[in-house]
C-alpha cells in the first residue's frame, strides 16, 4: 500500500472548505471548518450551507456534476490566479 500524502491547512476564523478525493471511479466529499459546528445547532453560518448543499448535489446528482466539470473546462482558464 503507498504511502499516503497529508497537508495541512489553516482555515481562517468563518471559513468552509471542501475536500474532494477520488479512489477509482468513486468520489468522496468532506467539509471542514475553522469553527467547531455542533450537530445540534440550529443555525449554521451561509457559507456553511452553501458548502453543505453544494458537497451534497455533487454527490447526488451526476448531471451537476458533469455541468460544473464542464464549465470549469470552458472558464477554468479565465480565472485569475489566487497565488500571484
Amino acid at each position: 500500500m503507498a504511502d499516503k500524502k497529508t497537508r495541512t491547512i489553516e482555515l481562517d476564523e468563518g471559513e468552509v472548505a471542501l475536500i474532494f478525493g477520488e479512489d477509482g471511479e468513486s468520489m468522496s466529499i468532506r467539509v471542514a471548518a475553522a469553527d467547531d459546528v455542533e450537530d445540534t445547532d440550529e443555525d449554521i453560518t451561509d457559507a456553511a450551507e452553501i458548502v453543505v448543499a453544494l458537497a451534497t448535489r455533487l454527490l447526488n446528482d451526476p448531471e451537476f456534476h458533469d455541468e460544473v466539470l464542464d464549465w470549469h473546462h470552458e472558464h477554468g482558464e479565465d480565472e485569475p490566479d489566487e497565488e500571484s
